[in-house]
Protein backbone atom coordinates (compact mmCIF):
# COMPACT_ATOMS: atom_id res chain seq x y z
CA UNK A 1 0.00 0.00 0.00
CA UNK A 2 2.69 2.29 0.69
CA UNK A 3 3.61 2.10 -2.89
CA UNK A 4 0.28 3.12 -4.21
CA UNK A 5 -0.52 5.99 -1.68
CA UNK A 6 1.60 8.60 -3.58
CA UNK A 7 0.52 7.25 -6.95
CA UNK A 8 -2.87 7.20 -5.58
CA UNK A 9 -2.74 10.92 -4.13
CA UNK A 10 -1.03 12.29 -7.43
CA UNK A 11 -3.90 11.34 -9.22
CA UNK A 12 -6.53 12.20 -6.76
CA UNK A 13 -4.49 15.41 -6.68
CA UNK A 14 -4.78 16.52 -10.49
CA UNK A 15 -8.19 15.59 -10.82
CA UNK A 16 -9.20 17.53 -7.94
CA UNK A 17 -7.36 20.32 -9.94
CA UNK A 18 -8.93 19.79 -13.00
CA UNK A 19 -12.29 20.03 -11.82
CA UNK A 20 -12.06 21.99 -8.49
CA UNK A 21 -9.44 24.39 -10.50
CA UNK A 22 -9.45 24.69 -14.64
CA UNK A 23 -8.15 27.91 -14.92
CA UNK A 24 -5.08 26.91 -12.82
CA UNK A 25 -4.87 23.64 -14.62
CA UNK A 26 -4.66 25.40 -17.36
CA UNK A 27 -2.08 27.31 -16.40
CA UNK A 28 -0.01 25.00 -14.77
CA UNK A 29 -0.88 22.30 -18.27
CA UNK A 30 2.84 22.35 -19.77
CA UNK A 31 3.59 20.52 -16.27
CA UNK A 32 1.04 18.66 -15.49
CA UNK A 33 0.73 16.96 -18.55
CA UNK A 34 4.55 15.97 -18.87
CA UNK A 35 4.23 14.65 -15.03
CA UNK A 36 1.74 12.45 -15.88
CA UNK A 37 3.37 10.90 -18.96
CA UNK A 38 6.32 10.17 -17.18
CA UNK A 39 4.40 8.26 -14.30
CA UNK A 40 2.97 6.07 -16.43
CA UNK A 41 6.10 5.62 -18.10
CA UNK A 42 7.46 4.81 -14.41
CA UNK A 43 4.35 2.40 -13.69
CA UNK A 44 4.77 0.63 -16.99
CA UNK A 45 8.33 -0.18 -16.19
CA UNK A 46 7.47 -0.90 -12.77
CA UNK A 47 4.65 -3.12 -13.29
CA UNK A 48 5.41 -4.83 -16.67
CA UNK A 49 9.29 -4.78 -16.29
CA UNK A 50 11.73 -6.15 -17.24
CA UNK A 51 11.10 -4.27 -20.72
CA UNK A 52 13.93 -3.79 -23.11
CA UNK A 53 15.21 -0.13 -23.23
CA UNK A 54 16.94 0.79 -26.68
CA UNK A 55 18.61 3.89 -25.26
CA UNK A 56 20.18 2.59 -21.96
CA UNK A 57 21.00 -0.94 -24.39
CA UNK A 58 19.89 -3.32 -21.51
CA UNK A 59 16.21 -4.55 -19.73
CA UNK A 60 14.95 -2.41 -16.70
CA UNK A 61 12.46 -3.00 -14.09
CA UNK A 62 10.16 -4.18 -12.19
CA UNK A 63 11.14 -1.79 -9.67
CA UNK A 64 9.04 0.38 -7.04
CA UNK A 65 10.12 3.58 -8.44
CA UNK A 66 7.05 5.14 -9.62
CA UNK A 67 5.93 6.31 -5.91
CA UNK A 68 8.62 8.22 -4.84
CA UNK A 69 7.97 10.12 -8.29
CA UNK A 70 4.90 10.82 -7.53
CA UNK A 71 6.18 12.63 -4.10
CA UNK A 72 8.67 14.63 -5.99
CA UNK A 73 5.44 15.27 -8.63
CA UNK A 74 3.20 16.41 -5.24
CA UNK A 75 5.96 18.53 -4.00
CA UNK A 76 6.63 20.27 -7.16
CA UNK A 77 2.73 21.19 -7.53
CA UNK A 78 1.83 21.93 -4.41
CA UNK A 79 3.64 24.79 -3.15
CA UNK A 80 2.67 27.11 -6.89
CA UNK A 81 -0.84 25.30 -6.46
CA UNK A 82 -1.19 26.87 -3.16
CA UNK A 83 0.27 29.93 -3.78
CA UNK A 84 -2.20 30.48 -6.79
CA UNK A 85 -4.99 29.35 -4.31
CA UNK A 86 -3.79 31.85 -1.62
CA UNK A 87 -3.44 34.75 -4.01
CA UNK A 88 -6.30 34.18 -5.96
CA UNK A 89 -8.79 34.00 -2.23
CA UNK A 90 -7.12 37.24 -1.31
CA UNK A 91 -7.89 39.31 -3.85
CA UNK A 92 -3.73 39.82 -5.11
CA UNK A 93 -4.18 38.82 -9.17
CA UNK A 94 -7.99 40.36 -9.08
CA UNK A 95 -6.94 43.88 -7.65
CA UNK A 96 -4.35 44.23 -10.44
CA UNK A 97 -7.17 45.13 -12.89
CA UNK A 98 -6.53 48.62 -10.65
CA UNK A 99 -3.31 48.69 -12.47
CA UNK A 100 -4.27 48.78 -15.97
CA UNK A 101 -2.95 51.55 -18.11
CA UNK A 102 -5.86 54.82 -18.31
CA UNK A 103 -5.64 54.03 -22.69
CA UNK A 104 -5.40 51.18 -24.46
CA UNK A 105 -4.15 52.67 -26.98
CA UNK A 106 -0.50 51.60 -26.17
CA UNK A 107 -1.07 47.87 -26.41
CA UNK A 108 -3.50 48.24 -29.26
CA UNK A 109 -0.29 49.85 -31.24
CA UNK A 110 1.99 47.36 -29.63
CA UNK A 111 -0.09 44.20 -30.77
CA UNK A 112 -0.79 45.65 -33.85
CA UNK A 113 2.83 45.53 -34.98
CA UNK A 114 3.64 42.10 -33.38
CA UNK A 115 0.66 41.06 -35.59
CA UNK A 116 1.99 42.52 -38.67
CA UNK A 117 6.13 41.68 -38.05
CA UNK A 118 5.20 37.89 -37.81
CA UNK A 119 2.85 37.41 -40.39
CA UNK A 120 5.34 38.83 -42.37
CA UNK A 121 7.70 36.75 -40.60
CA UNK A 122 5.09 33.44 -41.59
CA UNK A 123 4.81 34.62 -45.23
CA UNK A 124 8.38 34.57 -45.56
CA UNK A 125 9.09 30.90 -44.12
CA UNK A 126 6.73 29.83 -46.00
CA UNK A 127 7.79 31.26 -49.29
CA UNK A 128 11.30 29.62 -47.90
CA UNK A 129 9.80 25.90 -47.62
CA UNK A 130 7.68 26.21 -51.22
CA UNK A 131 10.96 27.94 -53.36
CA UNK A 132 13.01 24.97 -51.70
CA UNK A 133 11.08 22.20 -53.32
CA UNK A 134 11.27 20.01 -50.28
CA UNK A 135 8.77 19.48 -48.30
CA UNK A 136 9.30 17.34 -44.70
CA UNK A 137 6.20 15.86 -43.77
CA UNK A 138 5.88 14.83 -47.68
CA UNK A 139 9.55 14.28 -48.29
CA UNK A 140 10.17 12.01 -45.58
CA UNK A 141 12.58 14.57 -43.95
CA UNK A 142 13.59 14.93 -39.92
CA UNK A 143 12.60 18.46 -38.73
CA UNK A 144 16.24 18.69 -37.52
CA UNK A 145 17.40 18.00 -40.72
CA UNK A 146 15.09 20.80 -42.55
CA UNK A 147 16.38 23.38 -39.50
CA UNK A 148 19.95 22.51 -40.27
CA UNK A 149 20.30 22.04 -43.71
CA UNK A 150 17.56 23.60 -45.92
CA UNK A 151 15.72 26.15 -43.38
CA UNK A 152 17.02 30.10 -43.24
CA UNK A 153 17.42 32.56 -39.83
CA UNK A 154 13.97 33.45 -39.98
CA UNK A 155 13.10 29.44 -39.42
CA UNK A 156 15.67 29.20 -36.88
CA UNK A 157 14.50 31.93 -35.04
CA UNK A 158 11.18 30.54 -34.68
CA UNK A 159 12.45 27.32 -33.62
CA UNK A 160 14.51 28.77 -31.05
CA UNK A 161 12.51 31.27 -29.60
CA UNK A 162 9.20 30.08 -30.36
CA UNK A 163 7.76 29.00 -26.69
CA UNK A 164 8.22 33.25 -25.89
CA UNK A 165 6.62 34.34 -29.42
CA UNK A 166 3.38 31.82 -28.23
CA UNK A 167 3.01 33.30 -24.96
CA UNK A 168 3.06 36.63 -26.41
CA UNK A 169 0.42 35.58 -28.75
CA UNK A 170 -1.82 34.70 -26.60
CA UNK A 171 -1.45 37.38 -24.33
CA UNK A 172 -2.85 39.40 -27.34
CA UNK A 173 -5.26 36.97 -28.46
CA UNK A 174 -6.70 37.10 -24.87
CA UNK A 175 -6.37 40.55 -23.63
CA UNK A 176 -9.55 42.19 -24.91
CA UNK A 177 -11.25 39.45 -22.54
CA UNK A 178 -10.28 41.87 -19.85
CA UNK A 179 -12.38 44.86 -21.33
CA UNK A 180 -15.67 42.44 -22.04
CA UNK A 181 -14.74 42.05 -25.11
CA UNK A 182 -13.91 38.82 -27.38
CA UNK A 183 -10.60 37.55 -27.90
CA UNK A 184 -8.80 38.93 -30.80
CA UNK A 185 -9.30 35.92 -33.67
CA UNK A 186 -6.50 37.85 -35.84
CA UNK A 187 -3.97 36.18 -33.42
CA UNK A 188 -5.69 33.16 -33.02
CA UNK A 189 -5.36 32.82 -36.75
CA UNK A 190 -2.21 33.30 -37.33
CA UNK A 191 -1.07 30.66 -34.89
CA UNK A 192 -3.30 28.35 -36.73
CA UNK A 193 -0.93 29.24 -39.73
CA UNK A 194 2.15 29.00 -37.58
CA UNK A 195 0.82 25.03 -36.44
CA UNK A 196 -0.23 24.42 -40.56
CA UNK A 197 3.61 25.31 -41.08
CA UNK A 198 5.16 23.54 -38.35
CA UNK A 199 2.96 20.93 -39.48
CA UNK A 200 4.55 20.75 -42.68
CA UNK A 201 8.43 21.04 -41.67
CA UNK A 202 8.08 17.70 -39.51
CA UNK A 203 7.62 18.37 -36.54
CA UNK A 204 4.86 16.00 -34.61
CA UNK A 205 4.10 16.53 -30.92
CA UNK A 206 6.55 18.46 -28.61
CA UNK A 207 6.66 22.18 -30.04
CA UNK A 208 2.51 21.91 -30.60
CA UNK A 209 2.20 20.91 -27.17
CA UNK A 210 4.63 23.54 -25.42
CA UNK A 211 3.77 26.45 -27.70
CA UNK A 212 -0.20 25.98 -27.05
CA UNK A 213 0.29 25.11 -23.64
CA UNK A 214 1.89 28.56 -23.56
CA UNK A 215 -0.80 30.48 -26.01
CA UNK A 216 -3.26 29.35 -22.93
CA UNK A 217 -1.32 30.37 -20.61
CA UNK A 218 -2.52 34.43 -20.27
CA UNK A 219 -5.92 33.15 -20.77
CA UNK A 220 -5.48 30.77 -17.51
CA UNK A 221 -4.36 34.12 -15.75
CA UNK A 222 -7.48 36.14 -17.05
CA UNK A 223 -9.65 33.18 -15.65
CA UNK A 224 -8.04 33.18 -12.70
CA UNK A 225 -8.43 36.44 -11.88
CA UNK A 226 -12.40 36.62 -12.98
CA UNK A 227 -12.65 33.36 -10.14
CA UNK A 228 -14.09 30.60 -12.89
CA UNK A 229 -15.29 27.98 -10.92
CA UNK A 230 -16.27 24.18 -12.33
CA UNK A 231 -18.83 24.11 -15.28
CA UNK A 232 -18.55 27.93 -15.70
CA UNK A 233 -18.86 27.49 -19.07
CA UNK A 234 -20.79 30.99 -19.50
CA UNK A 235 -17.91 32.70 -18.68
CA UNK A 236 -16.88 32.98 -22.76
CA UNK A 237 -19.12 34.14 -24.85
CA UNK A 238 -20.56 31.20 -27.79
CA UNK A 239 -17.78 32.76 -30.03
CA UNK A 240 -15.03 31.97 -27.67
CA UNK A 241 -15.67 28.70 -26.84
CA UNK A 242 -16.42 28.21 -30.76
CA UNK A 243 -12.45 29.08 -31.25
CA UNK A 244 -10.99 27.38 -28.06
CA UNK A 245 -12.84 24.10 -29.61
CA UNK A 246 -11.49 24.87 -32.82
CA UNK A 247 -8.03 25.38 -31.86
CA UNK A 248 -8.13 22.29 -29.94
CA UNK A 249 -8.98 20.34 -32.92
CA UNK A 250 -6.67 21.94 -35.16
CA UNK A 251 -3.75 20.97 -32.43
CA UNK A 252 -4.95 17.39 -32.26
CA UNK A 253 -5.06 17.04 -36.31
CA UNK A 254 -1.84 18.32 -36.33
CA UNK A 255 -0.08 16.19 -34.02
CA UNK A 256 -1.54 12.96 -34.87
CA UNK A 257 -0.79 14.12 -38.87
CA UNK A 258 2.85 14.46 -37.46
CA UNK A 259 3.12 11.47 -35.69
CA UNK A 260 1.88 9.12 -37.72
CA UNK A 261 3.98 10.66 -40.82
CA UNK A 262 6.84 10.83 -38.95
CA UNK A 263 6.57 7.01 -37.20
CA UNK A 264 5.57 5.44 -40.28
CA UNK A 265 7.38 7.16 -43.63
CA UNK A 266 9.92 9.20 -41.75
CA UNK A 267 11.86 6.69 -39.85
CA UNK A 268 10.25 4.47 -42.03
CA UNK A 269 8.86 2.10 -39.29
CA UNK A 270 5.88 1.05 -41.71
CA UNK A 271 2.68 -0.11 -39.85
CA UNK A 272 3.98 -3.18 -38.81
CA UNK A 273 6.64 -1.29 -36.03
CA UNK A 274 5.02 1.54 -35.73
CA UNK A 275 3.39 0.52 -33.04
CA UNK A 276 6.43 -1.06 -31.09
CA UNK A 277 8.18 2.27 -31.78
CA UNK A 278 5.16 3.97 -30.53
CA UNK A 279 5.36 2.29 -27.18
CA UNK A 280 9.26 2.55 -26.40
CA UNK A 281 8.94 6.73 -27.18
CA UNK A 282 5.69 7.11 -24.69
CA UNK A 283 6.29 4.09 -22.10
CA UNK A 284 9.97 3.57 -21.85
CA UNK A 285 11.78 6.57 -22.82
CA UNK A 286 9.73 8.39 -19.99
CA UNK A 287 10.06 6.27 -17.06
CA UNK A 288 13.50 5.12 -18.16
CA UNK A 289 16.06 7.58 -16.93
CA UNK A 290 13.95 8.16 -13.49
CA UNK A 291 13.98 4.13 -13.11
CA UNK A 292 18.09 4.24 -13.20
CA UNK A 293 18.30 7.31 -11.10
CA UNK A 294 15.89 5.79 -8.07
CA UNK A 295 17.83 2.17 -8.44
CA UNK A 296 21.48 4.35 -8.06
CA UNK A 297 20.40 6.31 -5.59
CA UNK A 298 17.59 4.99 -3.66
CA UNK A 299 18.33 1.48 -4.06
CA UNK A 300 22.20 1.23 -3.69
CA UNK A 301 23.09 4.15 -2.26
CA UNK A 302 25.35 5.42 -4.83
CA UNK A 303 25.58 8.94 -6.51
CA UNK A 304 28.47 11.40 -6.42
CA UNK A 305 26.90 15.26 -5.39
CA UNK A 306 30.32 16.79 -5.91
CA UNK A 307 30.79 14.87 -8.99
CA UNK A 308 27.28 15.95 -10.31
CA UNK A 309 27.89 19.91 -9.77
CA UNK A 310 31.45 19.50 -11.45
CA UNK A 311 29.57 18.37 -14.83
CA UNK A 312 26.31 20.10 -14.38
CA UNK A 313 28.34 23.72 -13.20
CA UNK A 314 31.54 24.01 -13.71
CA UNK A 315 32.44 21.44 -16.55
CA UNK A 316 30.15 20.19 -18.82
CA UNK A 317 30.70 16.69 -20.67
CA UNK A 318 29.39 18.65 -24.13
CA UNK A 319 29.80 22.20 -24.04
CA UNK A 320 28.05 22.84 -26.89
CA UNK A 321 24.57 21.55 -25.03
CA UNK A 322 22.59 24.35 -23.44
CA UNK A 323 20.92 21.80 -21.12
CA UNK A 324 24.45 20.33 -18.98
CA UNK A 325 21.81 18.12 -17.13
CA UNK A 326 20.97 16.03 -19.87
CA UNK A 327 24.90 14.87 -20.85
CA UNK A 328 25.66 13.91 -17.03
CA UNK A 329 22.80 11.55 -16.49
CA UNK A 330 23.52 10.35 -20.01
CA UNK A 331 27.04 9.92 -18.81
CA UNK A 332 26.25 7.62 -16.24
CA UNK A 333 24.22 4.95 -18.11
CA UNK A 334 26.39 5.51 -21.44
CA UNK A 335 29.42 6.32 -20.47
CA UNK A 336 31.73 7.71 -23.21
CA UNK A 337 29.04 6.79 -25.66
CA UNK A 338 26.72 9.47 -24.39
CA UNK A 339 29.05 12.28 -26.10
CA UNK A 340 28.62 10.25 -29.39
CA UNK A 341 24.91 10.57 -29.53
CA UNK A 342 24.57 14.15 -28.28
CA UNK A 343 27.38 15.01 -30.90
CA UNK A 344 25.09 13.89 -33.33
CA UNK A 345 22.34 15.91 -32.53
CA UNK A 346 20.44 13.69 -30.26
CA UNK A 347 19.34 12.81 -26.76
CA UNK A 348 17.38 11.34 -23.58
CA UNK A 349 14.46 13.04 -22.60
CA UNK A 350 13.61 13.54 -18.64
CA UNK A 351 15.51 14.09 -16.15
CA UNK A 352 13.13 15.30 -13.34
CA UNK A 353 13.40 14.75 -10.35
CA UNK A 354 16.16 13.21 -11.40
CA UNK A 355 18.78 15.64 -11.48
CA UNK A 356 17.96 16.98 -8.13
CA UNK A 357 18.86 13.58 -6.38
CA UNK A 358 21.98 13.34 -8.20
CA UNK A 359 22.91 16.96 -7.63
CA UNK A 360 22.12 17.42 -3.13
CA UNK A 361 21.48 13.46 -2.64
CA UNK A 362 18.89 11.51 -1.28
CA UNK A 363 17.53 14.07 1.09
CA UNK A 364 18.83 17.52 -0.05
CA UNK A 365 17.30 17.03 -3.22
CA UNK A 366 13.53 17.29 -1.84
CA UNK A 367 15.06 21.05 -0.52
CA UNK A 368 16.10 21.24 -4.00
CA UNK A 369 12.94 20.73 -5.46
CA UNK A 370 11.06 22.54 -2.85
CA UNK A 371 13.07 25.40 -3.31
CA UNK A 372 12.76 25.83 -7.11
CA UNK A 373 8.91 25.21 -6.71
CA UNK A 374 8.66 28.28 -4.63
CA UNK A 375 10.63 30.28 -7.31
CA UNK A 376 7.74 29.29 -9.39
CA UNK A 377 5.30 30.02 -7.45
CA UNK A 378 6.09 33.61 -7.06
CA UNK A 379 6.41 34.20 -10.79
CA UNK A 380 3.59 32.27 -11.12
CA UNK A 381 1.81 34.66 -9.46
CA UNK A 382 3.52 37.71 -11.14
CA UNK A 383 2.63 36.62 -14.32
CA UNK A 384 -0.24 36.30 -13.53
CA UNK A 385 -0.86 39.94 -12.26
CA UNK A 386 0.82 40.93 -14.70
CA UNK A 387 -1.51 40.05 -17.60
CA UNK A 388 -4.70 41.14 -15.67
CA UNK A 389 -2.64 44.65 -15.06
CA UNK A 390 -2.30 44.43 -18.80
CA UNK A 391 1.61 45.13 -18.96
CA UNK A 392 2.75 43.24 -22.46
CA UNK A 393 5.95 44.14 -21.83
CA UNK A 394 5.92 43.10 -18.20
CA UNK A 395 4.38 39.44 -19.11
CA UNK A 396 6.94 39.17 -21.73
CA UNK A 397 9.57 39.65 -19.29
CA UNK A 398 8.27 37.25 -16.17
CA UNK A 399 7.70 34.87 -18.60
CA UNK A 400 11.04 34.96 -19.85
CA UNK A 401 12.43 34.54 -16.07
CA UNK A 402 9.82 31.83 -15.60
CA UNK A 403 10.30 29.65 -19.09
CA UNK A 404 13.37 28.35 -16.88
CA UNK A 405 11.68 27.02 -13.97
CA UNK A 406 9.34 25.24 -15.96
CA UNK A 407 11.74 24.18 -18.65
CA UNK A 408 13.73 22.79 -15.39
CA UNK A 409 10.21 20.70 -14.37
CA UNK A 410 10.71 19.18 -18.32
CA UNK A 411 13.79 18.79 -19.13
CA UNK A 412 15.96 19.34 -15.59
CA UNK A 413 18.20 22.15 -16.85
CA UNK A 414 20.15 24.14 -13.80
CA UNK A 415 23.25 25.29 -15.13
CA UNK A 416 21.06 28.38 -16.40
CA UNK A 417 21.73 29.42 -12.54
CA UNK A 418 25.37 30.26 -13.27
CA UNK A 419 24.92 31.72 -16.90
CA UNK A 420 25.30 35.59 -16.48
CA UNK A 421 22.52 36.26 -19.21
CA UNK A 422 19.79 34.47 -17.03
CA UNK A 423 20.75 37.64 -14.01
CA UNK A 424 20.74 40.17 -16.66
CA UNK A 425 16.96 38.77 -17.11
CA UNK A 426 16.54 38.65 -13.94
CA UNK A 427 17.74 42.23 -13.41
CA UNK A 428 15.23 43.45 -16.71
CA UNK A 429 12.30 42.04 -15.03
CA UNK A 430 12.92 43.99 -11.21
CA UNK A 431 13.73 47.21 -13.34
CA UNK A 432 10.64 47.11 -15.09
CA UNK A 433 8.58 46.33 -11.95
CA UNK A 434 9.79 49.63 -11.33
CA UNK A 435 8.99 51.44 -14.10
CA UNK A 436 5.12 50.10 -14.30
CA UNK A 437 5.22 51.06 -10.45
CA UNK A 438 6.19 54.46 -11.61
CA UNK A 439 3.50 54.26 -14.51
CA UNK A 440 0.56 53.01 -12.43
CA UNK A 441 1.36 55.64 -9.58
CA UNK A 442 1.75 58.22 -11.84
CA UNK A 443 -1.90 57.22 -13.71
CA UNK A 444 -3.44 57.58 -9.61
CA UNK A 445 -1.77 60.93 -9.38
CA UNK A 446 0.55 60.10 -6.79
CA UNK A 447 4.34 59.23 -6.62
CA UNK A 448 6.91 57.04 -4.72
CA UNK A 449 8.73 59.97 -3.78
CA UNK A 450 6.96 61.76 -0.82
CA UNK A 451 6.83 65.11 -0.80
CA UNK A 452 8.84 67.52 1.53
CA UNK A 453 7.17 68.79 5.10
CA UNK A 454 6.10 72.43 4.87
CA UNK A 455 7.98 74.00 7.89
Amino acid sequence: MSYWLPIVAFVVFVLLLIFRRPAVSLLLFFVLFSFGVHLVGSLFIDLRGPVLSLQLVREIGPSRSAGLLAVAYILTLLIPVTALEVAARGGLIRRAIADQPRSESGEAALATAFLWVNTIGLVVVLVELLRGGTIPLFAGVERWVYTEQFAGPIHKWYVEFGNFFAAVLGYFWASPLLSKRPPDRRFFLLGIGFGAYLMLVGNRFSIFYSWGSFFAMPLAAIMIARGVQPGAVGTFSRATRAILLSGAAAGAVFIVVGVFQSLVVTRGFGTDFAAAALQQRTLVETGEMWFAAHERIFVEGGGDPREAREFVFNSPLVPSVRNTSIPYLMWLEAGDYAVTILDAGSGYGGGFPDIAFYLAGARGGWLLLAAMALCQAILLVLFCRAVVARQPILVFLVFYVLYAFLNFNIGAMLNFLVAWTFWVKVAALLGWIVVERYRVLADRGTSLVPEAKRV
